[in-house]
């Protein structure tokens, strides 16, 4: 090594903090930008994306997966093999329009245009008459807004997170965050989800309301715990004393309070368990809440129930009540967590504004889906043929991408049913609902191919 020049390597927060990692869930999201920019917000960036990939000139910067070779010493220095080629956002989706233009010339010239005006006709009459309607109308922009932090079953895969769903409200001045389920992963979500600014992230969690988990299984709730200690650091570095930081009320599962006890003997998560048993009757939010009388509670919405379901022991659907800023016209949104169809889903989101409801298994797959005790597509939608908007989550990990598109689905023909996929980091403004189904023929585009992989 005697005449060996010495080479440096940086590698810093600044540098590499927004750096994608995964980079097939963020080339779904690039291309469904292309869709509708408020609805599939842009995927981050990397934080060098402008540089060229050139070498600063006291050494090299840093990368993923970037190795430096010592011995043997013909091979001695920099290997960039194995970093990832991370394509710009903007790239991603000009492939993918080149690749649905030629779908377009080489496939479906002979479509059923008079079918598909018949449905929107129907569809848009059902709008029309709903009460959900004059909400929409009524709500202002970022009021009500629904991110899906994971949108797969099981464990995490490629391009789907596990269940995770944050939920942010505006009301009285005041700025709320709750998160509904929260499985592995759902902090890394929660940053991706804000562009990785770090003080955004730490502000909804000091404004967060309540968690509330559905039931035991892993993918529903391990993710609990990171968050819960990123909410007490997030309150340590502003400056709040230890004592002071205020407990985040848990709603979940009996055999939850055993689990986050154990994970709180390696580190104090600052919060407080609400058993979902003790919140099955229409309760104000004022009666869950509060642990006193004090006059200075505030919460967004009304009412908090949680719901029986068909899965598991101990599992539970929520149902959520509120009202407008501006006119104080009533809202209610209803997660079904993991079920399979069942009346008390069925009540609860009649002519509710939005159903999030369970669809893990395609049609066709109904005994699967009886055995494991889900949802199949069709079954979901029609638990969901009331509500303003169904949007169906959960999805088995057989199903890379999306949802299969059997064409007996139901989810566009069917009078008066208005539904959409959930993606991950998907945002449903409660203003947008109306236009939200709407978009799911260009998501059949743009995911055409999957049907053949």
């Amino acid at each position: 090594f005697s005449n060996a020049k010495g080479k440096h390597l940086f590698a810093n927060a600044s540098r590499n903090d927004r750096t994608p990692i995964f980079l097939a869930s963020r080339a779904v999201q690039a291309k469904l930008h292309g869709i509708d920019a408020g609805i599939f917000p842009e995927p981050p960036s990397s934080s060098n994306d402008g540089d060229n990939g050139k070498s600063m000139s006291l050494g090299e910067a840093g990368k993923n997966l970037l190795k430096f070779t010592l011995l043997p010493q013909r091979s001695m220095g920099i290997d960039e093999s194995a970093v990832p080629n991370v394509e710009t956002p903007r790239s991603i989706r000009e492939e993918a329009a080149k690749e649905a233009e030629l779908r377009r010339k080489t496939k479906r010239k002979n479509a059923d245009k008079n079918a598909t005006t018949k449905a929107m006709e129907a569809n848009n009459d059902f709008f029309a008459n709903h009460p959900g309607h004059r909400v929409v109308e009524d709500v202002e922009e970022n009021e009500i807004v629904v991110t899906f932090l994971g949108t797969g079953s099981a464990q995490p895969a490629k391009h789907r997170n596990v269940s995770g769903i944050l939920l942010e409200v505006q009301k009285d001045d005041e700025n709320y965050s709750a998160l509904l389920d929260s499985g592995e992963g759902s902090l890394g979500q929660l940053y991706r989800s804000k562009n990785g600014d770090t003080r955004v992230v730490n502000k909804l969690l000091k404004n967060m309301h309540f968690a509330w988990i559905s039931h035991i299984h892993a993918d529903h709730h391990v993710g609990l715990p990171s968050i819960l200690s990123k909410r007490r650091e997030a309150f340590l570095s502003s400056g709040v004393k230890e004592e002071d930081i205020p407990n985040l009320i848990v709603f979940g599962p009996r055999p939850l309070r055993w689990f986050l006890s154990q994970c709180e003997k390696l580190e104090p998560l600052n919060y407080r368990f609400v058993d979902c048993r003790d919140t099955l009757e229409e309760k104000t939010v004022q009666e869950l809440f509060s642990t006193s009388s004090s006059s200075s509670f505030s919460s967004p919405f009304i009412k908090l129930t949680s719901i029986p379901v068909n899965h598991c022991a101990h599992a539970f659907g929520i149902k959520l009540e509120g009202l407008t800023n501006k006119s104080c016209l009533p809202y209610s949104l209803v997660y079904s967590g993991d079920t399979r169809p069942c009346a008390n889903i069925r009540d609860a989101a009649k002519e509710c504004t939005l159903l999030i409801h369970e669809a893990t298994f395609e049609n066709g797959l109904e005994h699967e889906a009886l055995t494991k005790k889900h949802s199949t597509t069709a079954e979901a939608l029609e638990i969901g043929s009331s509500a303003y908007l169904n949007i169906l989550t959960h999805f088995s990990q057989r199903y890379p991408k999306v949802p299969s598109f059997d064409g007996s689905d139901g989810i566009v023909s069917a009078s008066g049913q208005n539904a959409m996929f959930a993606f991950d980091l998907m945002r449903v403004d409660f203003n947008n609902l109306r236009r939200i189904p709407s978009l799911l023929p260009n998501v059949r585009e743009l995911f055409e191919e999957e049907k053949e992989d």
